[in-house]
């Protein structure tokens, strides 16, 4: 257990292994002559084998490295007017999710978050605060939940809850803020502290001394033009269901939008034209990112599909690469989709062939059943400097290594073939040289009586 205390500007750690009997296990506090920004020790957060505590006083989050929990070692203190941070001032509330602190400080009304992927280096990525001209119902802002992209501040001094969209962290937009008496809640005073489990909020409020339970999902509702339209929610995300897209009063074309930021973002699916096509665009384009037509073709950046599945039209997106009915995928090679040509050294290719590293194995989360033969695409690009990845081999470069390998074996064979061709009819030519000088010799001539004769003496 972590115990950040005010009155001690401390933190303690506590052994509860036994819960029955806790035993201490260290504590460090302010100016123990290695921490000197605990004072008014307000909250503590534990990520791994980091704690981060924020201090009211100093104005600050330390970040200690606790791996070992009987001696915390200080990573970093960032703190007010430090030279980075300026929105820290009465730092309350701290909660990290990933790489990312999320700061709540009530004297600067304010939500910092702060990257600790570094933890001894702490980096500010961004800092809202009451008034600066999107948000108005941070003051006092004194606790901070986040789940997901998503960011829960209460607020002491505006009696308020504000939802923030923090999926970029480097610029948080304002999604909603309740508020005691704002039509909705009543039981907001004093805001104080907030849990979030899956997409409902629990605020606890000091003065209304009460817990309010908010459902933070949009609702769905239906349009005033009957069951055409099914929108979800007010603001920077709608989703609409629509079946009478250019309002005729007839049922044509129904597809399916979402929209985020006001539009800024937009993705649609469904029927678009004359066709039966089925496509899904995205930023409100209107080309298709992936359509599906009724002869079961799917073409991506494509707006007709003649194949199972294809992929674009040019060199800015697929190049018409494709699977042909019989299941074979067939790259774009189109001499005229291609440039900057240049002759290769077919003896360089097949000797960089030979040497590079070729091992059996299989993809992690396959079965031991199934094997692969195959270079590692590490390997692969340092050897030949080929595609764009070196995570990833590129069915042409691999092919068309080969085919050079290839090339560049034949030149070799008939380099040698030829040589040894020329070393034969060398060696014909003097064989022939010898038979002419020993038939042109003159051989004694002996008859067969001769021979009988010299037979008959050896066997007396």
């Amino acid at each position: 257990a972590y115990v950040a205390s005010w009155n001690n500007n401390s933190l303690t750690l506590i052994d509860v292994s036994d819960p029955m009997n806790p035993a201490l296990l260290a504590e460090v506090y302010d100016n123990d002559g290695t921490f000197s920004r605990l004072h008014g020790a307000n909250s503590v957060f534990v990520s791994g084998t980091t704690a981060y505590v924020t201090s009211y006083f100093d104005d600050s989050l330390t970040i200690i490295d606790v791996s070992d929990p009987t001696n915390p070692t200080l990573l970093s203190e960032a703190y007010d007017g430090d030279g980075t941070f300026s929105r820290l001032n009465g730092a309350g509330s701290v909660y990290v999710s990933g790489t990312r602190a999320y700061v709540a400080s009530a004297n600067d009304n304010s939500l910092t978050i702060i990257d600790v992927s570094d933890p001894t280096n702490p980096a500010l990525l961004a800092e809202v605060f009451d008034g600066d001209g999107t948000f108005s119902r941070l003051s006092g802002a004194q606790s901070v939940f986040v789940s997901g992209t998503t960011a829960y501040v209460t607020s002491y001094g505006d009696d308020s809850l504000t939802i923030i969209d923090v999926s970029d962290p480097t610029n948080p937009v304002l999604l909603a803020e309740a508020y005691d008496n704002d039509g909705t809640f009543s039981r907001l005073g004093g805001a104080f502290s907030v849990f979030v489990s899956g997409t409902t909020a629990y605020v606890a409020s000091r003065n209304d001394d009460s817990l309010t339970i908010i459902e933070t999902a949009p609702p769905l509702y239906f349009q005033a033009d009957g069951d055409t339209r099914i929108s979800g929610g007010a603001g920077s995300v709608r989703l609409t269901l629509e079946a009478d897209t250019d309002d005729s009063g007839e049922r044509d074309q129904p597809r399916l939008t979402m929209l985020q930021d006001g539009g800024l973002i937009r993705a649609d699916a469904g029927f678009f034209g004359a066709t039966d096509d089925f496509e899904i665009r995205t930023n409100g384009t209107n080309a298709s990112d992936i359509l599906l037509n009724p002869r079961d073709n799917v073409g991506i950046h494509t707006t007709d599909p003649t194949r199972p599945l294809e992929v674009g039209t040019d060199a800015t997106n697929g190049n018409a690469a494709h699977v042909t009915a019989g299941g074979v995928w067939t790259n774009g090679s189109d001499r005229n989709s291609k440039q900057d040509f240049e002759q290769v050294d077919r003896r360089e290719i097949l000797e960089k062939v030979a040497g590079l590293p070729v091992t059996q194995w299989r993809y992690k989360g396959e079965p031991e059943t199934v094997s692969h033969i195959g270079p590692m695409a590490q390997d692969f690009m340092a050897t030949f400097g080929l595609g764009a990845s070196e995570r990833h081999i590129g069915t042409l470069d691999a092919e068309g290594v080969a085919l050079v390998a290839i090339q560049g074996l034949y030149d070799v064979m008939k380099a040698e073939l030829e040589a040894k061709d020329a070393q034969i009819e060398a060696l014909e030519a003097r064989l022939a040289v010898l038979e002419g000088a020993f038939q042109a010799e003159e051989r004694p001539s002996v008859s067969f009586a001769d021979l009988t004769k010299k037979s008959n003496v050896v066997e007396r």
